[in-house]
């Protein structure tokens, strides 16, 4: 989800400022409509003291359904419109049960219906001032002062936990509103025989109201009750109509009106915009428009198109008495979507019922329709008919056959064109195994070279075979395609490899698991990590070809107090993988007393009576320093410890006459110690 927070509009009248705000999201405002608003207002007064006030004590809510209908009544079309989206039981998101619809689909029309109820809330909100203030999307601060910039900032008190949401703020010196301005680039038209159109340029105008005037701008009178305002297309939708296209593209940058009218009357028509606040902008100038009749021509109906002579096609119609009609034109199409073209070159008379096409067996017939023609440039046409001439051949079998399957187990076939002309459609057949029944699972036959299959993926037969035939408008098939084999994506994960041993010693890491049973194994990957640590790092991979009947594996990683985990995953030739196996620890400790080189020396300085030591070692360990000293014939004592910086020691604490031995020993980190140091001995004179 997007971030999420209030959006924040204020509005300055001189003795008032309104704030009006709403969710950017249907789900905070569904939230938000159980915890309520605070609006609190922000400014530096007269003493240029910053002052923070709360202007609601508790936190606006939406009204109940019974105080909205106590206060606004049945009659209030906007309230009501309100006070569904609120507490209606029609916006109400029902159960989803993915056993009588699709799973996606279902969430998609919960969605849709969380969206939409949102969406008429709002309106309701800009619509009607009182109606916004019983949703709590509106305050008025009627303690202002005028000259002085106030800041206004709405939070919820939705718990973060639940959901985030950021609160909005909005600035606003209080003093003389700023004007509002008219839509502007208002245009007219006629777009039927009755029907007139207004188009005007979106603009920041919630909505509108229309008013119509039919004694030349006297007076006029609203068309629309409720405000006006015409959605934008949406753009994930398409269609191949020129008409659907042309308003889809008006419709990004304009609104539109259709009126219904009476020819020959002047009409004048203006527009007023309504915004956020409810407020109403001044009216456009008058726009006007004088329909003219467009009444349509008689249509014509067909009758028949009958075979004739065994080659032709007669075309019959009838048509009420019309004065207009002047003639007719046939136009033909080879199918009920196709392109009609006329047939006929010179107009028929207006007295004519029947037209003979004698080209009907070049095309086996088609579809066929009248158009009348009328002496003021009208016309009109019949619905289609189709016409047949008898055919026994069956058209050639269609080629090039192909086809994918998708992971989510949507299946594309597609295929070339019959050559034919009249090739009513195709029918798709497929089975599970080559040598069992093919099922047609098209019951009709379909016109695109293309079919859109869904198929089971989550199985163990890997192939499904399809096969495809045409057929003509005569019902003749031709002979199916060759088969077409497709595989299935594999989604199945191999089987996890199983631990049946496991050893170590003190450098040393054993471990043996049985391979995975699954067939078409691409690699097993071994991994490690410490108990303490998030990623796990790849140790070694296996070849599934070469492991036999046992994976070994052995690691020498670094001797360490914390355990190491281990663990095994075996992937497919698909890319699924079987997940980590089950983890197994193990805490290699190294060998107990490791050998590690330490040089010592040991030098008495008589001027300053000291002793003078000075060591070197190579451990490749972090250790620290441990000294060894006795006195006389005393055993070896640790007299200090230092860190791995130090390779020196200075020893003070002398007595005349007595010999002193010296030995140095490493502590490792984890808890290992090194043999001593060969041991050194200074007699003190």
């Amino acid at each position: 989800m997007d971030q999420v927070r209030i959006m924040v509009r204020v509005r300055s009248y001189g003795d008032s400022i309104v704030v009006r705000w709403a969710p950017n999201h249907p789900v905070a405002w569904s939230v938000t409509n159980r915890f309520g608003y605070i609006v609190t207002r922000r400014y530096l007064d007269v003493d240029d003291e910053y002052k923070v006030e709360v202007l609601t004590p508790e936190p606006l809510k939406p009204w109940s359904l019974e105080r909205m209908m106590d206060h606004f009544g049945p009659n209030d079309t906007i309230a009501a419109v309100a006070a569904e989206t609120i507490h209606g039981e029609g916006f109400t998101p029902g159960e989803i049960d993915e056993h009588q619809q699709g799973f996606m689909e279902s969430l998609i029309h919960e969605q849709e219906i969380q969206q939409t109820r949102f969406a008429f809330a709002m309106q309701a909100a800009e619509f009607s001032p009182e109606v916004a203030k019983a949703m709590a999307l509106r305050f008025t601060d009627h303690d202002v002062k005028e000259g002085v910039l106030y800041d206004y900032l709405v939070t919820v008190v939705t718990p973060e936990d639940l959901l985030y949401i950021e609160g909005g703020s909005d600035l606003v010196r209080c003093g003389t509103p700023e004007p509002l301005y008219p839509p502007d680039e208002v245009d007219i038209r006629q777009s039927d025989y009755n029907r007139i159109e207004l188009a005007w340029s979106r603009d920041r105008s919630s909505a509108y109201f229309i008013e119509r005037s039919t004694d030349g701008g006297q007076t006029f009178n609203r068309v629309n009750r409720l405000p006006y305002y015409s959605t934008e297309p949406d753009p994930t939708w398409e269609s191949d109509s020129p008409t659907i296209q042309f308003y889809g593209s008006v419709l990004d940058h304009y609104h539109i009106f259709s009126d219904t009218v009476t020819p020959g009357i002047t009409y004048l028509y203006r527009l007023q915009g309504i915004d956020g606040f409810s407020d109403l902008t001044p009216f456009t100038e008058p726009v006007h428009i004088t329909p003219i009749d467009l009444t349509p021509l008689t249509a014509p109906v067909i009758l028949q198109a009958s075979t004739y002579n065994d080659t032709m096609v007669k075309v019959s119609w009838g048509i009420d008495d019309d004065p207009d009609v002047a003639g007719f034109y046939i136009e033909k199409s080879d199918s009920h979507e196709g392109i009609f073209t006329r047939i006929n070159d010179l107009m028929l008379p207006p007295n004519t019922t029947e037209f003979v096409d004698v080209h009907a067996s070049e095309t086996r017939g088609g579809f066929y329709r009248v158009v009348a023609i009328g002496h003021s440039g009208k016309q009109s046409m019949s619905s289609m008919a189709r016409g047949f001439v008898e055919d026994f051949d069956p058209p050639s079998t269609p080629e090039g056959l192909n086809g994918i399957v998708y992971h989510d187990g949507i299946v594309e076939l597609f295929w070339d064109h019959s050559p034919e002309d009249d090739v009513r459609g195709y029918r798709v057949a497929y089975a599970n195994q080559v040598d069992h029944d093919f099922v047609v699972i098209t019951p009709w036959p379909i016109s695109d070279n293309y079919f859109r299959d869904t198929i089971p993926v989550r199985t163990l037969t890997r192939n499904i075979y399809y096969k495809v035939l045409a057929e003509d408008f005569s019902g003749n098939r031709s002979p199916y395609t060759e088969i077409l084999k497709l595989t299935r994506p594999d989604i199945i994960p191999p089987v996890t490899p199983v631990a049946v041993d496991a050893r170590q010693d003190a450098e040393n890491v054993h471990i043996w698991w049985s391979p995975s049973p699954s067939k078409d194994l691409l690699i097993y990957r071994v991994f490690r990590k410490q108990e303490k640590e998030e990623r796990w790092a790849l140790v070694q991979e296996f070849d599934p070809a070469e492991v036999g009947d046992r994976i070994a594996f052995t690691d020498s990683p670094s001797p360490s107090p914390m355990p190491y985990l281990y663990g095994i995953e075996a992937i497919d030739q698909a890319g699924n993988t079987s997940g980590l196996s089950r983890v197994l620890s193990f805490r290699v400790r190294g060998n107990p007393v490791p050998d590690i080189p330490i040089s010592l020396t040991a030098q008495y300085d008589e001027e300053n009576r000291q002793v003078n030591l000075q060591w070197t070692c190579d451990s490749p360990f972090p250790y620290y320093v441990i000294l060894l000293r006795s006195a006389g014939d005393a055993p070896l004592a640790p007299v200090t410890t230092l860190e791995a910086s130090h390779s020196s020691y200075t020893d003070r604490r002398l007595n005349s006459g007595t010999s002193f031995s010296y030995a140095i020993r490493l502590q490792l980190e984890d808890g290992r110690q090194s043999q001593p140091s060969e041991t050194i001995q200074v007699t003190i004179p």
